[in-house]
C-alpha cells in the first residue's frame, strides 16, 4: 500500500530524532452516530484503524530529521 505524510509547516520541526506514528482509518461499511457537537440523529461513516498498534499507539519507530529535505520511506507489515 502506498500513502502519503505530512508535517505541519507551521511548527517548523528542528533536525532531530523523532516518533513516528503510522495511521491509516478504513471504513466499515456501517453508520453511527456523530455525536456531540452533531445534531441529535447525524449519522457518520464509522472507520476503524487498519494499520497495527505497534505502528501508531504503540509506535517504537524512530526517524532522523536533518537540515534539508527529508524523504522518509516506512515498511510496515500486517503481523
Amino acid at each position: 500500500m502506498k500513502g502519503h505524510y505530512a508535517i505541519d509547516s507551521t511548527g517548523q520541526l528542528k533536525p532531530g530524532l523523532y516518533r513516528v506514528e503510522i495511521h491509516a482509518p478504513r471504513k466499515t461499511g456501517k453508520q453511527i452516530a456523530a455525536g456531540s457537537p452533531a445534531p441529535p440523529g447525524t449519522m457518520v461513516d464509522e472507520e476503524v484503524e487498519a494499520v497495527p498498534e505497534k505502528y501508531n499507539r504503540q509506535s517504537t519507530l524512530q526517524k532522523e530529521l536533518k537540515a534539508g529535505p527529508n524523504p522518509i520511506d516506512l515498511e510496515v507489515t500486517s503481523k
